[in-house]
């Protein structure tokens, strides 16, 4: 099976918990509360949902690839 590079949708479902564990970091360094990390986080998140599913929609159709 040939390999195929991640597309921009599976970017944004690795981004998501990426955001909240560097918020959470951030908030030790930093001495940030847990609440205004956890909803940081949350709210970069959303953007990213947001962007996923309603900015650039996922088509119907062929892939970047070809298949």
């Amino acid at each position: 099976m040939p390999h195929q590079s991640p597309t921009r949708h599976d970017l944004v479902l690795a981004v998501i918990p990426a955001v909240f564990i560097f918020t959470l970091a951030a908030a030790v360094v930093l001495g940030l509360s847990l609440q205004a990390a956890i909803a940081g986080g949350a709210l970069v998140g959303a953007v990213a949902v947001i962007d996923a599913l309603f900015i650039h929609p996922p088509t119907r159709g062929r892939r970047r690839d070809g298949t």
